[in-house]
């Protein structure tokens, strides 16, 4: 899987994904670590170095594979 998918569609188990939010008309932006815990999608901010809460994302994607590395 590739495409954004519907929010409705996200992993509710924790599992941590890409988002999508829409903060107003003028304004969304792209999450890359995100997840729906204890009833709320969560996206970890390092500038904040928090969890935010209340974000009200419109669609998801698995985050994707790391690198292999050749140690």
């Amino acid at each position: 899987m590739s495409d954004w998918q519907p929010i409705e569609t996200a992993p509710r188990d924790g599992t941590e994904f890409q988002g999508w939010v829409q903060y107003s008309e003028a304004s969304s932006g792209w999450h890359p670590s995100m997840r729906y815990h204890e009833g709320d999608f969560q996206s970890y901010d390092e500038y904040f170095e928090d969890w935010m809460y209340s974000l009200n994302p419109t669609h998801w994607m698995p985050l994707p594979l790391p690198p292999e590395t050749t140690s």
